[in-house]
């Protein structure tokens, strides 16, 4: 069952976002050195130096097919390398793995120019962060990349990446300063002694002391839950229509089956009533001989 993880508490008296929230997360990760460092913790092997950063970054699809609208995307300076960054608060991951399928083909196109070779393509990675565990296996980190079924030592080096960030996980090796973030994300505002973590708890503090800009939040909660609304009428009317051509067609599907009844019935008489002339034609034949 689908659950949303807390994104707000009341502390005296007043709401309180964490960094779960999607507009406080965004504007944390909009500063260049926050996102950085963050960058640089959970990818140390990809020695990130500088990016560039979009917030709220739409990719519309021009053949008329859904576009998608990014938390954080992130272009890495200095290497053909993109970074989308989420922020998941629904723990129900039914639709995960094929999301980020879509996500990732659909930056494909976008960064893609008509008429450019396919090696023009840069390396994307979409980066998913969750206060829970998406596939029950408990790692803390899950990285995904196109390998060989019969070879699995064999990569398809398509410059393709999916992570998974669970900051619930207990299995795994990861920095101690990671290990902070996470214990930061996954509380509603926990106490850390590191010195990052302790960064963010203090930029999440400012946003919520910022009266205008949690007036900004509060709006875009309340625009979120109203679009969320819209879009759950719009799928309860549709069910319902389902079920009305559901129930007609099931009707339907009645008539013609007592129609296929009549009509069987009606030939299995015009089929007697056909026997009982030709008996009758033999009859006056034979009287005509004798």
């Amino acid at each position: 069952m689908e659950t949303k993880i807390t994104v707000k508490f009341e502390r005296d008296g007043k709401i309180f976002y964490t960094i779960r929230s999607r507009y406080v997360f965004n504007a944390i990760m909009m500063d260049k050195g926050v996102c950085l460092e963050f960058l640089r913790l959970v990818f140390p092997e990809l020695q990130i130096r500088d990016i560039e950063i979009n917030a709220e970054q739409t990719m519309e699809n021009h053949l008329g097919k859904r576009g998608i609208r990014l938390d954080i995307y992130i272009e890495e300076k200095g290497a053909s390398r993109v970074i989308d960054m989420e922020m998941q608060v629904s723990d129900d991951t039914a639709e995960l793995p094929k999301r980020t399928r879509y996500y990732s083909s659909t930056i494909d196109g976008w960064l893609l120019k008509g008429k450019e070779n396919y090696d023009k393509l840069c390396d994307s990675i979409v980066l998913f962060i969750c206060p829970f565990d998406p596939f029950k296996r408990g790692q803390k980190i899950y990285t995904f990349e196109h390998m060989c079924k019969e070879e699995p030592s064999l990569t398809l080096q398509d410059g393709q990446q999916v992570r998974f960030l669970n900051t619930v996980g207990v299995r795994g090796s990861i920095s101690a300063e990671l290990q902070a973030v996470f214990d930061y994300i996954t509380s509603d505002d926990g106490e850390t002694e590191d010195r990052f973590a302790k960064k963010l708890k203090e930029m999440v503090a400012e946003i919520n002391a910022d009266k205008e800009r949690m007036g900004v939040v509060m709006t875009f909660e309340q625009e979120v839950n109203r679009i969320n609304s819209v879009w759950k009428d719009k799928l309860d009317e549709k069910e319902a229509l389902l079920e009305q051509n559901a129930a007609l067609l099931e009707q339907n599907a009645i008539t013609l089956e007592q129609n296929a009844i009549s009509l069987e019935q009606k030939d299995s008489q015009l089929h007697a009533q056909a026997q009982l002339i030709e008996d009758l034609q033999k009859q006056i034949e034979a009287l005509k001989k004798g």
